[in-house]
């Protein structure tokens, strides 16, 4: 069995979103080509294994983490988990199975898509990392200009 990358959303939000990891970026443009570019090694990876050992089992080890609206009856919380579940779990395995990677919500400014046709069948399994829940509300915030005079 390999394991051509490890946590790729980990490394990709850790180190180019949040800024938590090395190399200690915040910049979600950067994150999205980053996740695009770790797809393409593993799609490489895939291949060249596969060329010395057709019969090899490769796939990537991915963390889950099960988003939960802290509250269930606020729909803006239960939107915000389902987006973080589809593209945090689900946008790199599911790239993998089906050539098309999807991150982000079905909406211009917050949307990624990108087909890659020879993603498609590049992964016979996939490993489960679990280290915690996150539950999530989402509060939507007045901006007030505190320099308006009135």
């Amino acid at each position: 069995m390999w394991v051509t990358i490890n946590e790729p959303m980990v490394y990709s939000v850790l180190g180019w979103l949040t800024g938590e990891h090395p190399p200690g970026k915040q910049d979600l443009s950067v994150c999205v080509k980053v996740v695009y570019h770790l797809l393409l090694a593993h799609v490489r990876a895939y291949k060249i294994i596969k060329r010395f050992d057709t019969n090899a089992r490769v796939g990537i080890a991915t963390n889950m983490v099960l988003f939960r609206a802290s509250r269930g009856w606020v729909l803006f919380d239960i939107l915000l988990a389902r987006i973080l579940n589809n593209t945090y779990n689900w946008a790199f395995p599911t790239a993998a199975m089906t050539g098309k990677l999807t991150l982000g919500v079905n909406l211009p400014f917050m949307n990624f898509k990108r087909e890659i046709a020879l993603a498609e069948n590049t992964l016979d399994y996939f490993g489960l990392n679990h280290y915690c829940t996150c539950c999530l509300s989402a509060h939507l915030m007045l901006m007030i200009d505190s320099s308006f005079q009135s």
